[in-house]
């Protein structure tokens, strides 16, 4: 378990992160992945499934990097300099949400 920040796009959670980092290592060899999604006292987006490598080369790798969240991220903006920087895009297997309001989210 690590703490990391994701986008939602495409109704997908992606994580950016160092192509060397350990985390990727381990997704490689082992590609099971579970990530939680809250909001403190008020919602909660559970997935367990598996994990896709997005290297620079894959169509969605400028889509997600031109978002505004990772525009301002100045970490990514000089790993993604040096061709090193993926998302680890969660293919979820089981969605699970909980909310402690559910009139707050109507379908």
């Amino acid at each position: 378990m690590a703490p990391a920040g994701a986008l939602l796009y495409r109704a997908k959670f992606h994580i950016p992160t160092a192509a060397h980092a350990v985390r990727v290592r381990h997704l490689r060899s082992r590609p099971g992945i579970s990530l939680t999604h809250f909001v403190i006292n008020s919602i909660a987006v559970i997935v367990h499934g598996r994990a896709e490598i997005l290297m620079s080369a894959h169509p969605d790798f400028v889509t997600l990097t031109g978002l505004g969240e990772m525009r301002r991220e100045r970490w990514w903006h000089a790993l993604n300099a040096e061709k090193r920087g993926v998302y680890l895009r969660a293919e979820a297997e089981r969605i699970y949400a909980w909310a402690k309001d559910p009139t707050q989210f109507p379908s």
